[in-house]
């Protein structure tokens, strides 16, 4: 059993990332904003709640000391244009390894995503060039590149899981999958794009799974693409959602909706290699694993 201490963790990778943890019996901490709205998800997942915003990390004191320290925490991903709020968060994510570092944690690992890499068409790897496009981008690389010389210095092991595109419990309404399950749970209409871009979805679950992985592994050390990897268009994905879910043909691919800018495709040979770690929950499943779990939360509030 060790300590791992967890920020960020109303989120669909976070509340993932705390029943993994939990079932492999570790002891779990959460360090919650008090004003979000989303905390209710982590009630009763057994993990300890501490409030403790972002701006908080340089003055808490807690009288454990912890194995890990697992940041998802990050104010601008909403707003990716937004300097301010970014920045902020690249200072306190910063300000978090020094907390980390007082609370004797031996690893320090954080999520970055696709917008480190900007727009790209080729098949992104740990050696792909990073041209991000907007703040939330360009602050995302820059505590990756500044965390992990910070976490030298205090002696502990940095790792920078580029995470591309995650669904599961707990994720925002205005993401594609719960557009899609939300709109065909209340029978709304769904406009999307025409699906021709590249994409990559992985289940909440099998993340959590790959960042335990990279934490228990001793010659882990800084960064790992992570992803499904069968490097699908949306259409593919739409279509097995479509079977999946015993759906009318075209009933998810319609030429309209927003374009979106990035295509994802990936390679995560560098953590299957080096940990074994390899996603255990095929699309079909997981996305009528998450449209039982919509469909019974709504007749609960019938």
């Amino acid at each position: 059993m060790k300590r791992m201490l967890v920020t960020g963790a109303s989120g669909p990778i976070g509340i993932a990332l705390i029943k993994v943890l939990r079932s492999h019996g570790h002891e779990v901490t959460a360090l919650i904003n008090p004003e979000s709205a989303r905390n209710n998800h982590l009630q009763a997942l057994g993990a300890h709640l501490i409030n403790c915003s972002m701006d908080d990390y340089l003055s808490l004191e807690l009288d454990k000391e912890f194995y890990a320290f697992i940041h998802l925490a990050w104010q601008g991903g909403k707003d990716r244009n937004s300097f301010d709020l970014n920045y902020n968060s690249l200072t306190n994510s910063l300000n978090a390894i020094d907390l980390a570092y007082r609370l004797g944690c031996h690893v320090f690992l954080t999520t970055g995503s696709q917008a480190e890499y900007g727009p790209v068409g080729e098949i992104l790897s740990e050696l792909s060039p990073k041209k991000p496009v907007n703040a939330f981008g360009a602050c995302k690389l820059a505590f990756s590149e500044l965390g992990s010389q910070k976490a030298l210095c205090h002696g502990m092991r940095f790792l920078s899981a580029k995470v591309l595109s995650v669904y599961g419990t707990g994720d925002r309404d205005d993401s594609v999958i719960s557009y899609i399950i939300n709109g065909l749970v209340n029978n709304d209409e769904i406009s999307l794009s025409d699906g021709s871009l590249f994409w990559d979805f992985l289940h909440s679950h099998d993340l959590a799974e790959a960042i335990l992985a990279l934490i228990e592994n001793d010659k882990c050390y800084g960064e790992y693409i992570i992803g499904e990897g069968s490097r699908l268009k949306l259409k593919d994905y739409f279509l097995i959602a479509e079977n999946s879910l015993s759906l009318r043909s075209g009933t998810l691919v319609q030429e309209k909706g927003k374009k979106m800018d990035y295509s994802l495709r990936c390679n995560v040979k560098k953590i299957k290699d080096e940990t074994g770690w390899e996603p255990a929950i095929h699309f079909s499943d997981g996305i009528k694993m998450l449209y039982d779990e919509t469909q019974r939360k709504k007749e609960m509030l019938k």
